[in-house]
């Protein structure tokens, strides 16, 4: 949908207008709302939640996309380390065990709360980066 938030307006139609997405609540501004909301230069309510934002809290992409880059990075990544395949394990269940557990990595290093939780997954991956390098290279 390109309905922004506080005029109300729907610019599917029109791609020369940008909205834009509020990078602490995801809501849709178009960029001529923007300039009129935040003119003063003093952080101002979003139109549709009332959270403080300023002119600088908005971007192009939403939450979902900059979560999205993030986890192809991840999984970029990992897939450089544990990149064995089908023909490394004696079984398909092995081999689906693995993938199950490279998966499990992506997973918390993608989503982790702390930089603690991702330190400890980086530890395991570094670990086993190291035990397998031959294979790795």
């Amino acid at each position: 949908m390109s309905r922004c938030c506080a005029c109300k307006l729907d610019f599917s139609h029109k791609p020369t207008v940008r909205l834009l997405f509020s990078t602490a609540c995801d809501h849709r501004v178009c960029e001529g709302c923007i300039k009129r909301l935040f003119q003063s230069g003093r952080p101002g309510p979003c139109p549709a939640c009332g959270i403080k934002l300023r002119t600088e809290d908005f971007s192009e992409k939403s939450r979902e996309s900059y979560k999205v880059e993030s986890e192809i990075k991840v999984r970029r990544k990992i897939q450089t380390i544990y990149c064995k395949t089908e023909s490394d394990f004696p079984d398909a269940e092995e081999y689906n065990d693995y993938l199950e557990m490279r998966e499990d990595i992506i997973f918390k290093l993608a989503n982790a709360a702390t930089s603690k939780e991702e330190a400890e997954v980086m530890q395991i991956v570094k670990k086993y980066e190291q035990d397998n390098k031959e294979q790795t290279l």
